[in-house]
């Protein structure tokens, strides 16, 4: 891990460097391998679509999911149901949730990719098709938070294989918020989250990048 000069001071928590409140990513990624294994597919010819998320996902306790993760060549996506969105996709294209402990999900949820009079419908299983946070943890610099509302804005000249890396991946437990749980920031992007105080790791923000291989050049993600 490379170490930054100046007279801000460093305080490293949990593998990753903190600046004041900016978590630094350098180091730390989640291997596009660990999508690839654990994710619905479907292939899709290069084409503008209209993505339609519908779900009937639950987390443990009967907690309703509402939203899904899509991965397409480097780039993440959250799409909510209810709220569909217009992508540009090509290839394969990865759906999937993140969750602390994915043996007591259940239910699936139902993407349908619209091209004009074309539809495609991928099914994607709460248990099966999602990736246990535990699982992973190297992969995630954690960052301690109390209940409330933080803004998140992310900055990136990350790359991996030559290839830009420009969005940060967010998990948070949010036993009580069915459109909490994860996100994802774009490089110059800013969100909005609500952490509350329900759930195992509720006090933490698991934070990474999706990457095929090691990383070059720095991410930060502003904490407020």
């Amino acid at each position: 891990m490379r170490k930054l000069l100046g007279v801000i001071p460093l305080i490293l928590i949990s593998g990753c460097i903190i600046v004041g409140e900016g978590v630094v990513i350098d180091e730390n990624y989640l291997p596009a391998d660990v999508i690839y294994a654990n994710a619905a597919k479907i292939n899709l010819q290069p084409a503008n679509y209209r993505v339609v998320y519908t779900s009937d996902v639950n987390f443990a306790l009967n907690l309703p999911m509402n939203k899904v993760l899509l991965f397409n060549g480097y780039t993440p996506y959250v799409l909510e149901d209810g709220d569909p969105q217009n992508l540009s996709l090509s290839g394969d294209v990865y759906a999937f949730y993140l969750d602390i402990k994915p043996s007591d999900n259940y239910g699936s949820g139902i993407l349908n990719f619209i091209n004009g009079t074309d539809t495609f419908t991928l099914y994607v299983s709460g248990r099966e098709d999602c990736i246990n946070v535990n699982d992973f943890r190297g992969a995630f610099y954690t960052y301690g938070v109390e209940p409330g509302e933080y803004k998140l804005s992310f900055t990136s000249d990350l790359t991996s294989n030559g290839n830009p890396i420009n969005h940060a991946l967010i998990y948070n437990t949010t036993d009580s918020m069915p459109d909490g749980w994860f996100y994802v920031v774009g490089d110059g992007e800013e969100i909005s989250i609500y952490v509350d105080e329900y759930g195992i790791d509720a006090d933490s923000l698991f934070i990474t990048v999706i990457a095929p291989s090691d990383l070059e050049g720095q991410g930060e993600l502003l904490i407020e």
